[in-house]
């Protein structure tokens, strides 16, 4: 026994050893492979998403009874092409009104907020006046606020680069978008043979599988619901708030609406987690009554 656990314990460790003396090239090779993999991932969710309209179009066609006579197959055809056709439309209206103006928006706030930095800090300064304090820590403050001012500056400056090296690479990844969406088409076509696949390739023990499948089951029920009701809520917020900015006539009105629905996903605080920098952003470019009212 003692002899196992010595050549186990000698076996592991140089393992242990060809691994962290290999550490670059195995991350490079895993980076390989979820690149190879990343079109049947993205494909993977994308069909999971759109799998809510299949559905929703498939129930709509069983309703009459005309389709009741057609065969399954082209009913889920039909339901998979309008729901693709709704999908492309909604991207085509993203790419060509959407996309432009919040990159506008974005890149507007981007070349102001160093000026909204140093109204900040001026701001600060002139708020200290009127305390009370000695020389040497009201020296101390206003050093490490310049300092801050600097900093963020001069971030911000370099993060320029970095979100047109990101865009770049967004563009690059177009072709793999079209595989993954070719992908999930063909999932969402054939997705009961995919689960009875999966099923068959299960290899614990058949009382096992049942649980492990039920405890899936349950899982996917309460995601798709999540997403559902967090989705629709996030989608409602979003509207909401970009119809009263733009009445309210604030600038970045799409990136602060997008701000507050993206931030509606997280429960119960998301959304007013999200207000609390839109409100500090209004308090440099607006008026104090503008920022109450928002």
């Amino acid at each position: 026994v003692n002899v196992i656990t010595g050549v186990l314990i000698f076996t592991i460790s140089i393992l242990c050893y060809f691994i962290f003396s290999n550490m670059k090239s195995i991350i490079s090779y895993t980076a390989n492979i979820r690149y190879v993999l990343m079109p049947f991932i993205v494909g993977g969710a994308i069909a999971y998403i759109l799998n809510f309209f299949v559905k929703f179009f498939e129930n709509c066609f069983l309703r009459f009874e005309f389709f009741k006579k057609v065969k399954y197959k082209y009913i889920r055809m039909s339901a998979i092409i309008i729901t693709y056709f709704i999908f492309f439309t909604f991207i085509i209206l993203l790419l060509k009104y959407i996309i432009p103006q919040f990159y506008s928006n974005i890149k507007m706030f981007v070349d102001r907020t160093p000026i909204f930095i140093d109204m900040g800090v001026e701001k600060a300064k002139y708020m200290l006046q009127n305390v009370e304090l000695s020389s040497e820590i009201r020296s101390f403050i206003n050093g490490k606020l310049t300092e801050f001012a600097t900093f963020s500056t001069t971030f911000l400056t370099d993060m320029i680069p970095w979100v047109a090296t990101f865009a770049t690479r967004v563009v690059s990844l177009f072709l793999n978008i079209i595989l993954a969406i070719i992908i999930s088409g063909y999932l969402l076509y054939d997705k009961e043979n995919f689960s009875r696949i999966l099923k068959n390739l299960a290899v614990f023990p058949e009382k096992a599988n049942r649980i492990t499948f039920k405890i899936v089951k349950r899982f996917d029920y309460t995601l798709k619901s999540y997403l559902l009701a967090k989705g629709i809520g996030a989608i409602i917020v979003g509207i909401t708030f970009y119809i009263i900015l733009l009445f309210m006539k604030i600038d970045y009105a799409l990136l602060f609406a997008f701000i507050l629905g993206f931030t509606n996903l997280i429960p119960w605080f998301g959304c007013y987690l999200g207000a609390i920098p839109i409100a500090i952003v209004l308090l440099f470019t607006s008026t104090f009554n503008t920022v109450l009212w928002f």
